[in-house]
């Protein structure tokens, strides 16, 4: 049998279609910027984050050392495609929050907290915020791939 390397699977996969986007595109509610971000993050939730994630969103971007010019950040109740999010939105990196590869409706399988390449651009997904305030390990792994994303070991 011939292994093929993860970035090879995904790139197979890429132009796909297997997952039927709805009629209603959440990417609809996303705004459309001219900038370059160079994370976007993407958070399952309402407009406004409880306090206690945003503070732990808030460790997460001191800790990267970014600006707060080079993030975008973006609360939705239902995912937009991951197609309809990149053709509004410049960015290099995506963290996503309690949505999944399927509810972005990507054609690829990775567990949370693993790091992969999409169309050029790397991806993380996590579990919610609200579970990674409740579980170190959980924080511990997002950190670990967070660190190889951006080069800080």
């Amino acid at each position: 049998m011939i292994k093929l390397p993860e970035e090879a699977l995904v790139q197979l996969f890429k132009n796909e279609k297997i997952y039927v986007v709805p009629e209603l595109d959440a990417s609809a509610f996303l705004p459309v910027t001219q900038k370059k971000y160079q994370l976007l993050i993407l958070c399952n939730g309402e407009k406004e984050l409880p306090a206690e994630e945003q503070t732990q969103l808030n460790k997460i971007i001191n800790a990267l050392k970014l600006k707060e010019q080079d993030i975008l950040k973006i609360n939705l109740p239902a995912s937009p495609p991951f197609h309809g999010i990149a053709q509004k939105i410049d960015f290099e990196n995506l963290l996503v929050f309690g949505f999944t590869q399927c509810e972005l409706a990507l054609n690829v399988t990775s567990p949370v907290f693993h790091l992969f390449t999409f169309s050029g651009k790397k991806i993380i997904f996590s579990e919610s915020l609200g579970t990674l305030i409740e579980n170190a390990d959980a924080r511990k792994m997002l950190w670990k791939q967070l660190q190889l994303m951006f080069g800080l070991s």
